[in-house]
């Protein structure tokens, strides 16, 4: 069984890691936040970890497509958030990590993210499946998209 891909993306946000964390853990913010993102329900926190469902929906020219997630964020605060799925519990999907620079004004966010493309519906699992390549492109994309969103969100609020 191939091995999946996991991509990471990264940004300097010019604002301190508190500023951006804020941001990450406000869940039902997302779908104004992360491009994508059109609903989040159900969170549920417990201790240093969120559970919810996140429904996405994505459109490039003529292809739109959406899915669900049932996530679980594990917190540590100020540096780290790592991400699992429900059904997944033992294997992490992905990761934020907070690196504070310029004495704490500004902020490297990490986003790295494992998913299985080939296996969504038509026509994403079709492309990669046909074209193996093309699972790292779109997850690159997608993170790029993540890390974008959210700086263009955290300094758009200074």
């Amino acid at each position: 069984e191939k091995k999946l891909p996991m991509v990471l993306t990264g940004i300097i946000i010019e604002a301190k890691p508190k500023e951006v964390w804020d941001v990450l853990i406000d869940y039902e913010k997302r779908p104004e936040i992360i491009y994508g993102r059109s609903k989040v329900e159900d969170v549920k926190w417990e201790g240093q970890k969120a559970t919810f469902v996140q429904r996405n929906f994505v459109k490039f020219s003529f292809i739109k497509f959406g899915w669900k997630e049932h996530r679980v964020h594990e917190h540590f605060p100020m540096k780290k958030i790592v991400f699992y799925d429900v059904d997944s519990p033992d294997e992490p999907a992905g990761a934020y990590e907070l690196i504070p620079l310029d004495d704490g004004k500004a902020t490297l966010l990490l986003y790295s993210v494992v998913a299985d493309l080939r296996n969504m519906g038509f026509p994403i699992g079709a492309m990669a499946r046909e074209i193996p390549i093309v699972e790292e492109i779109m997850m690159t994309s997608a993170g790029i998209m993540v890390v974008a969103s959210t700086k263009k969100y955290v300094e758009g609020k200074k």
